[in-house]
């Protein structure tokens, strides 16, 4: 979406639409000349968890962290981890329009919640999550929990707001059950329950939406009825158990139910609960137990349906009894799948295949995400033609002991992971328009992508490439992203250059190759530089000035003894070298830009110069090396934000 067309809607409509943004899209969006940036900002900070201090959790929550740590790392930013409330108080005295969307607690902090009144109209929606260590021992000895007498000790205005509650009673030796009796919680409509009793629950919320139950009692057979009927807003429930513990004799559910999974749960026969849903339409079945799979699919309008059984030979038997599926559009199946089936399943959109066996590939006119894992294709090829699948944008064949690739794919395919199997090289032609490439975790020696000029993704991460030339590496001008990290390249041929478009590079390279003809070939474009030496000793001492525009983030690893001088990278905010030789920092070397610098583990010995030059600098990490002399005599010379420990 252009987003200067979000200008025609309202906010509360803008804002909708940024939430369900990715979250790489926000940060890369989320900037002061932004027409939007209220929105992005929000969307930025919409889930914030306070959890104990880790090497996770963030001292400061400013964008430009928040960019670092998530743009370009493949890390979940489901969460912002922090570890104190007032690095939100902080965030909002400069951004005061922001609205996180949900804070996260656990019940050991909730003393850090008394700065939380003033900032309550900033937050949305709570979640309190409780572990069993919190409960003391006259409590483990009760066969009911009253939640509420743990509900009264956290503060009012965070209540009021509670939206989800997970209670975990895992500690324990048996289930519980739990009695939610407090009258502060008409706002929670997410609960998730852990080793609690399914059938020994009392005084549930009403407008409860989502419900999980997991249980990890080996002892417990749920012999009551279970029934959720009163709960009339309920929408999602699910249901797991280790082991198989938990048979599901009675169950009851209230028929506005929407999304129901059932994980490693015995299901007697005759089970026919489902049946009674007619507002289904996400169905899992993982690990579960049931000889009459289809006729429970053939009571419902399944428009999402996951099938897992504990015997994987039986799937394609299940799947027999199955009627044409007519709204049918995403399915993942573990076990063998018979092409001759496609025919009842024609509406997919997206199918996702584990443990299985393919002779030739099923026509599913309307795909267009396939997924094959962990399965078996004859002689190690991926030989099958994928042609026929005319609307298929995504393919991933992963874990699959390929060796070799000869198959023919679709002109809609876009994007292509043959990640994790034992592919040497790549015959055919890839499609035209593929964009997005993962061979990562491979033994390809070399690859020619040259003709597919709108690839702009590449991963070639732990394969056998031993040489950069044009022989070994052929590659598009507009490649953006290639990862080489994991390949000992010990030679570069003069006449290779890296495509002029690219801004993160990950590489890899030998001894014997030299830092400062490595850094000359490199293209003026980049944004992100990772660069990992092997057993790199040399340098003596030697100079090296760097100089590119654009450089924003570079992580050097086991680099010899050399002096960079990073003055002429406007843009560089954050520097890390890690296991490198370097016996000596020069302050003046750096750049003034520099936000954060990581010198671990480098064997630094001395300082020349004074921190206090760059003012944009807000954390100096210079832990586990042998600067304790140095740190004696200049104290004056250490800011609040340098880290000197000698782990």
């Amino acid at each position: 979406m252009c987003v200067p067309l979000l200008a025609r809607f309202s906010d509360h409509i803008v804002q909708c639409i940024v939430y369900n943004l990715p979250y790489s899209v926000v940060l890369s969006l989320a900037n002061k000349d932004s027409p939007h940036q209220n929105e992005l900002l929000n969307a930025m900070y919409k889930k914030v968890a306070l959890v104990q201090e880790s090497d996770q959790t963030l001292k400061t929550l400013d964008p430009g962290t928040l960019k670092h740590l998530f743009l370009f790392e493949p890390k979940n930013a489901d969460y912002i981890k922090i570890s104190s409330l007032e690095i939100i108080d902080k965030l909002l005295e400069s951004y005061p329009n922001i609205r996180i969307q949900q804070l996260e607690v656990n019940h050991d902090q909730i003393n850090q919640l008394k700065v939380l009144p003033h900032m309550t109209g900033k937050i949305q929606r709570s979640v309190l999550r409780i572990g069993s260590r919190l409960y003391n021992n006259d409590l483990k000895t009760d066969t009911y929990i009253d939640v509420s007498k743990i509900i009264e000790e956290v503060p009012f205005d965070f209540i009021q707001k509670l939206s989800l509650l997970e209670i975990d009673l895992r500690g324990f030796e048996q289930s519980r059950g739990i009695a939610l009796n407090a009258p502060n919680l008409s706002n929670l409509t997410d609960l998730h329950l852990y080793n609690v009793s399914a059938d020994k629950l009392i005084d549930l919320p009403p407008n409860l939406k989502n419900l999980v139950l997991v249980e990890d009692d080996k002892d417990h057979v749920i012999n009551e009825p279970i029934s959720l009927t009163h709960l009339h807003f309920l929408v999602s429930v699910r249901i797991e158990s280790i082991d198989f513990n938990e048979r599901l004799e009675v169950l009851y559910l209230p028929t506005q139910l929407q999304r129901l999974s059932l994980r490693s749960v015995k299901l007697p026969r005759g089970f026919d609960t489902i049946c009674e849903l007619p507002n289904l339409t996400y169905l899992s079945l993982s690990g579960t137990i049931h000889e009459e799979v289809g006729d429970i699919l053939s009571c419902n309008d399944i428009e999402e349906f996951e099938l897992q059984l504990w015997f994987l030979d039986s799937t394609d038997r299940v799947l027999q009894t199955f009627p044409v599926q007519k709204n049918l559009k995403r399915m993942i199946l573990g076990g063998r799948f018979e092409s001759s089936l496609a025919h009842s399943f024609a509406s997919l959109s997206s199918l996702t295949l584990s443990h299985t066996t393919l002779s030739s590939i099923p026509l599913f006119e309307n795909l267009k995400y396939f997924q094959i894992t962990h399965s078996a294709f004859e002689r190690h090829s991926l030989s099958n033609s994928f042609k026929h699948l005319r609307k298929l944008n995504e393919l991933v064949v992963n874990n699959c002991q390929l060796t070799m690739v000869d198959s023919h794919f679709p002109d809609s395919l876009e994007i292509l992971d043959l990640s994790h199997n034992r592919l040497v090289k790549i015959s055919g032609d890839l499609p035209l328009n593929l964009k997005r490439l993962n061979l990562n975790r491979n033994s390809i020696s070399s690859l020619s992508v040259l003709q597919n000029k709108k690839l702009t993704e590449l991963g070639l991460s732990w394969n056998k490439i031993r040489e950069l030339s044009h022989n070994t590496l052929c590659l598009p001008e507009n490649l953006s992203s290639l990862n080489l990290t994991g390949n000992d390249i010990s030679v570069i041929d003069p006449s290779f250059s890296f495509p002029p478009s690219l801004f993160i590079l990950q590489l890899h390279v030998n001894a014997c190759i030299s830092m400062n003809y490595v850094f000359n070939i490199l293209p003026q474009s980049l944004v992100v530089l990772k660069l990992i030496a092997q057993k790199l000793n040399g340098g003596t001492g030697q100079r090296i000035e760097i100089c590119f525009q654009h450089l924003w983030d570079v992580h050097l690893s086991g680099i010899g003894n050399y002096n960079f001088v990073w003055r002429n990278c406007p843009n560089l905010k954050y520097l890390k070298f890690e296991e490198s030789v370097i016996p000596k920092i020069f302050v003046e070397d750096l750049p003034p830009t520099i936000r954060e610098l990581d010198l671990r583990k480098n064997g630094i010995r001395d300082i020349e110069g004074d921190f206090k030059i760059l003012p944009q600098l807000t954390k100096v990490d210079l832990g586990e090396n042998h600067l304790q002399g140095w740190k004696e005599l200049n104290p004056d010379k250490i800011l609040p934000s340098v880290m000197l420990e000698e782990n």
